[in-house]
């Protein structure tokens, strides 16, 4: 079974429920997981931080068959 989870880096929700998903993989190793990046506050926000540079590093991670 394929999961898909959208994500924020700079997400402090995000971050919270990667937590707890952490503790919960071990219990469902059947599940595969497809970790998909995106930004709660994209570009041109007020917000000054942006996650866009962390998902580009993903996706190079990725794109060389890495582990990220």
């Amino acid at each position: 079974m394929k999961i898909e989870l959208f994500f924020d880096y700079i997400c402090p929700y995000c971050y919270k429920g990667h937590a707890n998903l952490l503790d919960l993989m071990p219990k469902f190793p059947e599940l595969e997981m497809i970790w998909r990046p995106c930004e709660a506050h994209p570009k041109p926000e007020i917000f000054a931080v942006h996650s866009d540079l962390a998902i580009q590093g993903m996706f190079f991670i990725q794109e060389k068959k890495g582990n990220f």
